[in-house]
């Protein structure tokens, strides 16, 4: 309950983090990658992209404090709540933001060189549907938009939903492997129990009409596959032979 109310009223529990990461011959080079012009409006665009999804309620980022450190120098007017054009002012907002505040306060934003910066993204809930489409909506808007060439390269996912994809990637790659040894290790002591292969082929048709069910009901209620759901399956099968 506490979860659903905070999803409601406040930005949301689930954390998508996305890393902006300087080149580093770049860094050495011209140093700042993160003040270019064209990488802050890059930036800026995916940020407007993902919070079209229903499920993102907000964002963090170094481009809300440009965004912001602009409309103030322009007496607050809310025409000028948009990037600044030129690389000079831009490393000139994001130094006076490290002097106004200190290294803590600009650490979620960017580094102290300019050279990597995160995006935060707020979203209301680490579902399955929801954690497969942020990445995939991600993976497809920087392999559409972002320039190879860019100072910068735009990387993911961290955060709650970075995690929870990682977990599920990793499920999905060895649950079946885990099921043909789980179902071979039922097989043989119900052989070695009963001296029958017709006993050890009427079980495993039994807990696999089991698993297929459990696992079409987490599908169907879009619950995933994640480390407190995928112990039912597998507790399903285990208890389910000794019945």
């Amino acid at each position: 309950r506490a979860d659903k109310f905070v999803n409601k009223n406040f930005f949301g529990t689930s954390r998508y983090n996305i890393y902006v990461k300087g080149d580093q011959k770049f860094k050495e080079e011209v140093g700042a990658p993160l003040t270019e012009p064209a990488v802050t409006k890059k930036v800026a665009a995916l940020v407007e992209h993902l919070e079209e999804r229903p499920e993102v309620s907000g964002s963090l980022g170094y481009t809300d404090v440009l965004k912001s450190y602009n409309k103030a120098q322009h007496d607050a007017d809310p025409r000028f709540f948009i990037l600044p054009k030129q690389r000079g002012i831009t490393y000139e907002y994001l130094l006076k933001f490290i002097e106004g505040g200190g290294p803590e306060d600009s650490q979620p934003y960017f580094e102290m060189d300019f050279g990597e910066g995160n995006i935060q993204f707020y979203v209301r809930d680490h579902k399955a549907s929801t954690v497969h489409g942020l990445i995939d909506d991600t993976d497809e808007w920087i392999r559409r938009n972002h320039d190879p060439k860019s100072p910068v390269t735009i990387e993911q996912a961290g955060g709650v939903i970075g995690v929870f994809s990682a977990i599920m990637e990793t499920i999905k790659k060895s649950q079946i492997e885990t099921l043909w040894q789980i179902s071979a290790v039922v097989f043989l002591f119900v052989l070695l129990s009963f001296y029958s292969m017709m006993a050890g082929v009427i079980v495993m048709v039994v807990l696999a009409l089991g698993s297929l069910i459990t696992f079409a009901t987490i599908g169907f209620g879009d619950i995933g596959l994640l480390i407190y759901t995928v112990r039912v399956a597998w507790m399903g099968m285990g208890l389910g032979v000794d019945y």
